[in-house]
């Protein structure tokens, strides 16, 4: 004979999983992404140079008990935040942007944009 699992044990398990849980959702992808001024006319170019590392930046706004305690989330924020986690790098190539949002209800939660890409630098004038 088969033992049943109660709905209570199967409730819980599901609010338990819905607890640990966020979201990430992919928004667009890029070629070429910056916020800083970026000479495209410039004789000596740019470069990428990804040596197998990655830019990231992020930017959140949290809340607790339903309150925001930060201000809005920025996407321009975020992508400043990527750029400048490589020194020297001008922007970003081959961009993934990201939405990420985790919620715990009642208590915390948070929600923001994450950036991810090959930095891009520009090139040295030839001497």
């Amino acid at each position: 004979m088969k033992k049943r699992v109660p709905v209570q044990t199967l409730a819980a398990a599901c609010v338990c999983a819905s607890l640990l849980s966020g979201c990430v959702s992919r928004i667009g992808d890029f070629t070429v992404l910056s916020t800083k001024n970026m000479d495209l006319n410039s004789r000596d170019g740019f470069e990428t140079r990804t040596g197998g590392r990655r830019a990231v930046g992020e930017d959140k706004q949290h809340f607790v008990l339903l309150f925001p305690v930060t201000g809005v989330a920025n996407l321009k924020e975020a992508t400043d935040r990527a750029i400048d986690s490589i020194p020297g790098a001008v922007g970003l190539s081959n961009v993934v942007l990201y939405n990420t949002s985790l919620w715990i209800p009642f208590i915390y939660g948070n929600a923001g944009y994450r950036v991810e890409g090959d930095p891009v630098f520009k090139k040295e004038a030839p001497r």
